[in-house]
């Protein structure tokens, strides 16, 4: 057994030489001495299964041919008969690599019905002791014995191990006795060879005569457009498919595909297994929205609606407008047999829209086909991966509608939203602009008005240029507990715009925003009052001021009310017995102040109030607006 010379087999005269194979195999470092020994050991497995394939491959041919020649007397259906040995004839013309093979008698007891292996019948990789040396028929395979084909093919359960990984494929070929009963069958494992595959659909025996009856049950003219559309989905239909499929799934099938290409929606297409074991599936999808986010989802939710225990899949993409997802789904324990095709079918179309179509159907619905359409053109494309990760095609069509407002005149917009899992205080603010907003210049305006900044987001939004672009900024922000969101989401987004646009300045008073029911129009009464006290030399700096007011924020809220009672023109009830009222609750609370400078400092303001006569504090300009100016 040792090695003498290596030389090429041509100089092998006497042909006494041995040709053999030599394969080097390079992997990473295997420490572990148990996964050594298990690689060893599945690598002498799969050879010894090389060997025992190799040295069976004559005799699993010879049986194929008697078995050919052993139904060529008449049994079943002529034309299926027929086509079946033409069929053991065509795996015999190097379009089957014959891999294993074992004979099994048909056992029947009272409605059981059995297949039991022959002792030493195996060859190949099925070569020795049978492991399961009797299966049980399903009720579904019993309609297959019962019938008129010679030959049926499906998938094993098992990977072969040899030529390529693939799932084997299972020929069975009926045996008779001599009064023309099933007695078995004969069993040959093995893969379809590359020719098979390019083999054209006219060609191939037991497929042709299915193709021929989907032409004739379409009821279709020879030659015609749609004849010739009907054989291009046939010879592009998976060519497992072909071999396995019965004629009347085959033709319901290939309708579908048909009227696919006048109406281009997700559609889904179903095949059982008989014995059970794996549901084949075809999902057919727009191209533009395929990719491999789309494959896998769809797969998840095959493998929970089917109860699939292993999944494969092969995707086909050509110049047709769909493309194609071929599933094989195999069970747990067994394939499902009530699916409810409608409602999966509109799950998994759910699952190919893309993110711009549910944007889009967003637009549509909230403004009409006119707005809808013509900001779904501008904006659903628009919006960045990094957009559509984070937010929800509905959050995205409402800030397109926002985007659409920006103008130069005003180029900026801002929302206030809560998330739906977000505890107590943690809010989020989002600013649209026609440029980047720089955090230094936002920051210092929400810290002044009471909010604390955790993270920003900024999106940019359009393809364009720069300067095409919008950008959108959502910022995370930490709010007192207590924060009534739904009272101080329109006052808090108004004040910052107001700030923005320096119509209010930005400064501490706006702190009690937060903490009253002040809007921007009360805290600016506060700051002109304030800018009086220095002009009047209160011995009081304005930061000191400013923290007196939000340290006793419910009295500031009352003498706002007493301000209010006082002057405001649109006041609705007895103004007499409201400031009386005010001044009785501001006197009581002044009572209860502890710091003498608090004191001192709301007392100053409660006195200036009922000290001023008039204000033009709700005089409107001749745009309606309020005055930008206070008195």
């Amino acid at each position: 057994g040792q090695l003498l010379q290596v030389g090429p087999r041509s100089a092998d005269a006497t042909g006494a030489a041995r040709v053999e194979s030599l394969i080097m195999v390079e992997c990473d470092r295997i420490i572990d001495e148990a996964d050594q020994r298990a690689l060893a050991t599945e690598l002498a497995a799969a050879l010894q299964d090389v060997r025992a394939a190799v040295a069976d491959w004559l005799p699993m041919l010879e049986r194929l041919q008697e078995l050919r020649v052993e139904s060529s007397r008449p049994l079943l259906n002529e034309v299926n008969q027929q086509e079946g040995v033409a069929f053991l004839q065509w795996l015999e013309d190097k379009h089957f690599t014959f891999l294993g093979a074992r004979n099994y008698d048909l056992v029947r007891e009272g409605d059981s019905v059995r297949l039991v292996a022959q002792p030493e019948s195996g060859l190949g990789i099925l070569r020795g002791t049978v492991q399961t040396p009797t299966s049980q028929l399903p009720a579904e395979a019993l309609t297959l014995l019962d019938s008129d084909q010679l030959v049926l093919v499906t998938k094993a359960m098992t990977r072969s191990t040899v030529h390529r990984p693939a799932w084997l494929d299972y020929i069975a070929v009926k045996r008779f006795d001599d009064a023309g009963q099933v007695v078995g069958e004969a069993r040959f494992l093995g893969l379809y060879t590359s020719t098979a595959y390019a083999a054209a659909v006219t060609e191939t025996p037991q497929v042709r005569v299915r193709a021929r009856q989907v032409l004739a049950d379409a009821d279709v003219v020879p030659d015609s457009h749609t004849a010739k559309s009907l054989q291009a989905i046939l010879e592009a239909y998976p060519r497992d498919e072909l071999f396995q499929i019965d004629a009347a799934t085959l033709t319901q099938h290939a309708m579908v595909i048909l009227r696919l290409q006048e109406r281009q929606r997700t559609r889904v297409l179903l095949r059982r297994d008989p014995f059970g074991r794996f549901i084949s599936v075809l999902v057919f999808v727009p191209r533009d929205r395929y990719n491999t986010e789309i494959r896998v989802k769809i797969g998840q939710e095959l493998m929970t609606t089917l109860d699939g225990q292993s999944l494969e899949f092969t995707p086909m993409l050509t110049d047709s407008p769909l493309a194609r997802i071929h599933y094989l789904i195999r069970a747990r324990t067994k394939a499902p047999q009530q699916i409810d095709l409608r409602a999966m079918e509109e799950r998994i179309a759910r699952l190919a829209q893309r993110w711009e179509d549910d944007c889009t159907q967003a637009l549509l619905h909230a403004l009409g086909e006119g707005q809808g359409l013509a900001l779904a053109h501008r904006f659903s494309h628009a919006f960045s991966a990094a957009y559509r990760e984070d937010f929800a095609p509905l959050v995205g069509a409402e800030d397109a509608q926002v985007l659409a407002t920006l103008s130069a005149d005003s180029p900026l917009a801002v929302k206030m939203y809560r998330p739906l899992d977000a505890p107590a205080g943690m809010l989020r603010l989002k600013l649209y602009n026609w440029t980047k907003v720089a955090l230094s210049d936002s920051l210092p305006v929400l810290e002044r008005m009471g909010a604390r900044v955790l993270d920003e987001h900024p999106y940019r939004i359009g393809k364009g240029t720069p300067s095409e672009a919008l950008w959108i900024h959502d910022l995370g922000l930490l709010l007192p507990a207590d924060t009534d969101f739904s009272a101080v989401r329109a006052r808090f987004e108004s004040l910052f715009m107001q700030v923005w646009k320096g119509e209010v300045e930005s400064d501490d008073l706006n702190r009690l925003l937060l903490q009253t029911s002040l809007g921007a129009h009360e805290i600016t009464v506060w700051r002109a009052y304030t800018r009086y006290f220095k002009q009047l030399g209160l011995p009081f700096s304005q930061a000191y001021i400013e923290a007196a007011l939000n340290r006793n924020a419910s009295i500031a809220q009352e003498i706002s009310a007493l301000f209010s009672a006082r002057f405001d023109p649109g006041f609705q009830g007895d103004r007499d017995e409201a400031r009386r009222l005010c001044r009785e609750r501001i006197e009581q609370d002044l009572a209860a102040v502890v710091s003498l400078d608090d004191d001192r400092i709301l007392r100053q303001f409660y006195a200036s109030v009922v000290a001023t006569l008039r204000t033009n504090a709700w005089q409107l300009a001749a745009n309606g607006a309020l005055k930008p100016y206070l008195s």
